[in-house]
C-alpha cells in the first residue's frame, strides 16, 4: 500500500543521494521550484496533497532512477545505485584518476549496486588467482573515504604500479602496514606517501 508520507520521504531520499534539494531536484527535472516544498504536501483544509504520476515520472527520468528503484525508496528497501567500475588489472593505468582520486578517461562501466552511501565508491571487476575468497569476476566496491581500521580488506594503489588487495593492519607515523588477504603471514610495511589511494573493500558483488 502507498502511503502519503512514505511518497513524499522518497522524493526527499531521492534528491539526498543525488545531491539536491528537493527545489533543485524539481528544477532539474524541468519543474517549478516549489513543487515539492514541505508546506504543498498538506492543503490548508487538513487534506493530504500527492505528488502528480507525471511529476514522478520526470524526476525519476532527470535522475535515471528506475521505477523499480524508486518503488524501493519508498519501500526502504536498499536503494540501487550506479557506480564507475573497471577491471582490477587496469585501475593502475595511467589516466584512470585525477588528481582527487575520482574515475576519469575511458576503460570505465557502469555497475549498479545496493546500498552504497560513499560518493566515491567505484567498483573493481577482480581477475583470476584470488580464489578462494574472490572468484574471478566478482565486482568488488570499494570506497576511499571510508574509514579504515584493522583487519579491513584494502585496494591499495601505489603511486606508480598496479593495484593490490591487501588486509589493513595499521597507519602510523607516516607509514602503512598491510598484509595478505587471508589476514595471516607477515605484514608489509611502506611509505604511506608511496600510497596514491586506500579504499577500503565495502561490498561484494559476486558473479
Amino acid at each position: 500500500m502507498l502511503k502519503h508520507g512514505d511518497i513524499w520521504r522518497a522524493i526527499d531520499r531521492l534528491a539526498e543521494i543525488n545531491g539536491l534539494s528537493t527545489s533543485g531536484l524539481a528544477r532539474e527535472a524541468g519543474l517549478d521550484a516549489t513543487t515539492f516544498n514541505k508546506s504543498k504536501r498538506i492543503a490548508p483544509d487538513g487534506k493530504k496533497r500527492w505528488p502528480s504520476t507525471e511529476s514522478l515520472a520526470k524526476i525519476m527520468q532527470a535522475t535515471d532512477t528506475d521505477f523499480g528503484d524508486f518503488l524501493a525508496l519508498v519501500s526502504k528497501s536498499p536503494v540501487m545505485t550506479r557506480i564507475p567500475a573497471i577491471a582490477l588489472a587496469d585501475v593502475g593505468k595511467k589516466g584512470k584518476f585525477d588528481d582527487k582520486n575520482q574515475p576519469v578517461g575511458p576503460g570505465w562501466a557502469s555497475a549498479k549496486v545496493p546500498g552504497v552511501e560513499y560518493a566515491d565508491a567505484f567498483g573493481v571487476i577482480v581477475g583470476k588467482g584470488l580464489e578462494p575468497l574472490y572468484r574471478s569476476g566478482d565486482l568488488l566496491i570499494v570506497a576511499p573515504s571510508a574509514e579504515i581500521r584493522k583487519g579491513d580488506r584494502v585496494m591499495a594503489l601505489p603511486a606508480t604500479g598496479d593495484a593490490q588487495l591487501k588486509t589493513f593492519v595499521k597507519n602510523i607515523a607516516g607509514k602503512v602496514e598491510l598484509a595478505p588477504l587471508s589476514g595471516s603471514g607477515v605484514g608489509k610495511v611502506v611509505s604511506a606517501k608511496s600510497i596514491g589511494m586506500l579504499a577500503k573493500i565495502i561490498l561484494i558483488r559476486p558473479i
